[in-house]
């Protein structure tokens, strides 16, 4: 809520608004997910998790991208109101911070053990002892110089970031003032030099404040835009390593063969690949026979991967990892908390979040029914109806904390004031 709105002080950061709609059901997803991570770690099941759970739980956490060195550090960091438990919300600002992703996470621990373990090792050798030398990248570099949280110092930080990228202050930034800013603002030729990463961000971003499509600013990004502008160099940035794993040959695209041979890295992904042919055909939208990065691109946001956990699984040492993932799935399936199902495809088929015309006219649709009233406003008591008659999504509905953070989230996302 609040996204379309630079004055926090008008009626409308109250509420979600039609421009902020597909926001919110992005975090939605995002916070079923992390509310799925916390029940995990929360084998007691007591709506917190102590340092005894937190400690049983490293193993399990580092098959999802992080690596705890020092447990009762990490613990007092997340602790942040120093009560000697942690609750959901700092559960879920760590979380969201450190890029976790549960359907990656879910899928790995809902696999027979001894069957993904194979597929792992099998991913692990085929990829170690390629000639192909994979860029590193440098993550926590990346974090720090894409400011992109809501704390008052990264907004500070924003502001002055767009003033930088935005030389003639006109509040509007050109693609070619955003691949300047990135190469002499930010300094990161990771994201410079692949040029598919920019455009897709600048796509992505540009326009998300704007509801009439053939207004000025929806050919730019605004500084309400920039935030997202910066998720999104991470996010495709993320996309683009992926490809680049899978192109074996290096040539920019993906033939049958390769994309054959990186099932079983993908199955570490959270991807299972029953039908190579029509999986392929599927993400091959050109029929060229070939999968380009656009392509690549559309699959991998759609199915919600995400390669900061993916890029340290393949960069860890095998054996080290394997029976880390081994003691992790053995201390998890023997426990007697069941942990309760998520159909994810029933999720994105119910929540509209891409930016095709069709998903567009859903959205539209969607919030009229959340919207009786047709004031075009949204309180949280609509949006917690509109979830129960409307989407009939219990998962979400029954989870109160998750429809509250997406709440919040969605209220100051493009408000840098």
């Amino acid at each position: 809520k609040g996204v379309a709105n630079n004055n926090e002080n008008e009626v409308g950061s109250d509420f979600v608004e039609v421009s902020e709609f597909r926001l919110l059901l992005v975090y939605f997803r995002n916070y079923l997910q992390v509310s799925q991570m916390f029940d995990r770690v929360d084998i007691e099941g007591d709506h917190r998790i102590n340092l005894e759970e937190f400690e049983a739980a490293i193993p399990m956490m580092e098959t999802w991208g992080v690596a705890i060195t020092d447990t009762e550090a990490s613990f007092n960091e997340i602790d942040d109101n120093g009560g000697g438990q942690i609750l959901f919300d700092e559960f879920a600002d760590w979380a969201i911070k450190k890029v976790l992703n549960l359907e990656v996470c879910s899928k790995v621990h809902h696999t027979a053990p001894k069957r993904l373990n194979n597929k792992l090792s099998n991913s692990l050798h085929s990829y170690s002892t390629t000639n192909k030398k994979m860029p590193s990248i440098d993550w926590d570099n990346i974090r720090q110089k894409l400011p992109t949280e809501k704390t008052n110092e990264q907004k500070a930080k924003r502001k002055l970031l767009f003033r930088q990228f935005d030389p003639n202050g006109n509040g509007y930034l050109a693609l070619a003032e955003i691949e300047k800013g990135v190469r002499d603002v930010l300094e990161l030729p990771e994201i410079y030099e692949r040029k598919e990463v920019m455009m897709r961000a600048y796509q992505a971003a540009k326009g998300v404040a704007n509801n009439n499509e053939n207004e000025v600013g929806s050919d730019f990004v605004e500084v309400s835009e920039f935030r997202l502008l910066l998720v999104y160099f991470r996010n495709y940035l993320q996309v683009s390593q992926m490809f680049d794993r899978v192109d074996i040959e290096g040539d920019h695209r993906i033939n049958l063969e390769e994309f054959e041979a990186a099932i079983p890295m993908m199955e570490t992904w959270g991807v299972a690949i029953t039908d190579t042919e029509a999986s392929f055909n599927e993400i091959d939208d050109n029929g060229g026979g070939q999968i380009l990065f656009d392509e690549f691109a559309d699959w991998a946001i759609k199915k919600v991967l995400n390669l900061e956990v993916c890029s340290k699984v393949h960069h860890t040492a095998p054996k080290r990892l394997n029976n880390k993932l081994s003691n992790s799935l053995h201390s998890y399936s023997t426990t007697n908390k069941k942990m309760p199902s998520i159909d994810w495809d029933n999720i994105r088929q119910k929540l509209p979040t891409e930016k095709t015309n069709e998903q567009k006219a859903k959205r539209k649709l969607l919030f009229r029914q959340f919207d009786p009233n047709g004031n075009g406003y949204l309180a949280l008591a609509e949006i917690e109806k509109g979830v129960r008659d409307v989407l009939e999504l219990p998962e979400i509905y029954e989870r109160k904390e998750v429809m509250m953070r997406a709440y919040q989230a969605a209220k100051g996302v493009a408000n840098n004031n």
